[in-house]
């Protein structure tokens, strides 16, 4: 069975990392089958409020003005998520992203319209399949 690190945080009191529980729990005579990092190969990704909301004139875009706190404020940053309102704290892809490889070769469809960084959402992080259905 998979099951994310931060659900067993929610039910069980544990101050180590992964790893670390992995170690522990393997040494009480438990197995567990792998660790799947889901931030392996992914950088500057933070999370931000959004201040401000504007749709992207003939584009399916929307452009933001994301707080991101210590990493910046007022940052515009535009993104085709339609799940997100005024005020949801989403993930930001800061300068200098590295997301997932197959990502890396497209475009950007913003260049020019004075967008300065992108809303990453978990398709765009190469997130498309939850470890446990429903989260």
């Amino acid at each position: 069975m998979k099951v994310p690190f931060s659900w067993l945080k929610e039910f069980v009191d544990i101050d180590v990392t992964a790893q670390e529980l992995e170690e522990k729990l393997f040494s009480c005579g438990f197995e567990v089958e792998e660790l799947i990092p889901l931030d392996a190969g992914i950088s500057k990704v933070v999370v931000g409020k959004i201040v401000e909301m504007e749709k992207q004139e003939g584009t399916h875009l929307t452009k933001c003005v994301v707080d991101c706190g210590d990493y910046g404020h007022d940052i515009r940053i535009s993104t085709g998520a339609t799940n997100m309102k005024l005020g949801d704290c989403v993930p930001a892809a800061l300068d200098g992203l590295h997301p997932a490889r197959r990502h890396q070769d497209q475009a950007p469809q913003n260049a020019g319209r004075g967008v300065q960084r992108y809303a990453g959402f978990r398709q765009g992080l190469g997130l498309e399949q939850r470890p446990v259905p429903g989260f």
